[in-house]
């Protein structure tokens, strides 16, 4: 990935992560770690697209991606490995 690539895509990681409320992990609420640290996990069966993908091929945050971000919870990375493990199961949340 190119430089000017992977600030676009950190940038608009930061933006997608404001949209949905900010850096607050729905499993710990973590929100003190950097932005690299924080993943979108999709709803249960909501997945249409790859949130990170989409992010690589835009250079905005448009209509397409706020609709594919409102079918996610922002985790951390760590929860996040957790939960897809089942390992920590979110009972409240279907996902």
């Amino acid at each position: 990935m190119s430089q000017y690539k992977r600030n676009n895509y950190e940038i608009l990681k930061e933006q997608a992560l404001e949209f949905l409320g900010g850096k607050d992990c729905c499993v710990c609420h973590n929100n003190y770690l950097p932005i690299c640290c924080y993943d979108f996990h999709h709803y249960k069966n909501a997945k249409e697209e790859n949130i990170s993908g989409m992010m690589q091929r835009k250079n905005k945050l448009d209509e397409e991606l706020k609709q594919e971000l409102l079918k996610c919870k922002v985790i951390c990375s760590n929860c996040h490995r957790q939960v897809t493990s089942r390992i920590i199961v979110i009972r409240n949340d279907n996902i």
